[in-house]
């Protein structure tokens, strides 16, 4: 495996532990998103949620990040050209970079779509070398994704 940012290792390791504010912020984004899209694909113009719908959504992410916290306090993640492996104490998802489907650039982070979910990877995981190596992984994917479309 060609190292794909000249000097930088090809392997990025790290391990996450979630905060809610970071979940919260990163799953409401994409939810905000999709729910736009959706709208204009419609033929309706885009419109902010209202206070009870972020209130609403807030409570309802907040609880499904205490119900995944539970299940999986820490994920420790290898991102390299073959794709996206992620262990925690459930045990081991590894997602080849042709079953991601979409990557979303959030305030907080990165979220690498499949099928069925995302994973968030918080920016604040990857120090300076790493961060240019997930970058040109997920550019590159990208590249794929819009070739295909």
């Amino acid at each position: 495996m060609q190292p794909l940012v000249a000097g930088l290792r090809p392997d990025v390791k790290f391990s996450v532990a979630y905060t809610r504010a970071e979940y919260v912020s990163i799953v409401s984004e994409i939810v905000t998103a999709q729910l736009a899209s959706q709208r204009a694909a419609a033929g309706k113009p885009a419109k902010a949620p209202g206070m009870f719908a972020r209130a609403l959504m807030v409570a309802i992410l907040s609880a499904a990040f205490a119900y995944k916290k539970r299940k999986m306090p820490v994920c420790d993640f290898t991102i390299n050209a073959g794709g996206i492996e992620r262990i925690t104490r459930m045990g081991t998802l590894t997602v080849p970079w042709s079953a991601v489907v979409a990557i979303h650039r959030c305030a907080q982070g990165y979220v690498v779509m499949k099928k069925n979910g995302g994973m968030p990877l918080p920016y604040r995981c990857f120090d300076a070398a790493q961060a240019p190596v997930v970058a040109a992984l997920l550019e590159r994917r990208e590249r794929e994704l819009m070739a295909a479309a």
